[in-house]
């Protein structure tokens, strides 16, 4: 087994001083989880799909990346915001992060965008 790791890095500024820090997330356990959660039932549940296992530390990079605010993702705000939702659908239907996803088909920004849907 490999040791895959996600790592994200923030900077804050006080002033003149700077403090620069640095997470990692060991993802080997989500990986494992959503191959057992595919092997179930493929992520299909009675009141819809489960679509991906993402690691929080990657969606905190992700809403750096997307909409400058590491909370982004994890609050929601892709539920309400079409442009955050498309960013996110892509993510989940790139390849490179394959291995994070149960459900096989194509996530689009509109199921993200219903309400009462959260992904």
């Amino acid at each position: 087994m490999s040791n895959r790791k996600y790592d994200i890095g923030f900077e804050m500024k006080f002033e003149d001083k700077k403090i620069i820090t640095k997470h990692t997330q060991d993802v080997e356990g989500a990986i494992a989880s959503v191959k057992h959660l595919r092997s179930v039932d493929g992520g299909k549940k009675q009141y819809g799909y489960h679509a991906a296992r993402i690691p929080q530390l990657l969606l905190m990079k992700w809403g750096v990346e997307d909409a400058g605010d590491q909370l982004a993702y994890l609050q929601g705000k892709h539920n309400k915001n079409p442009d955050l939702a498309k960013k996110l659908a892509a993510r989940m239907n790139s390849n490179e992060f394959h291995e994070f996803r149960i459900w096989e088909g194509n996530v689009a920004a509109s199921d993200m965008l219903k309400e009462g849907k959260h992904l």
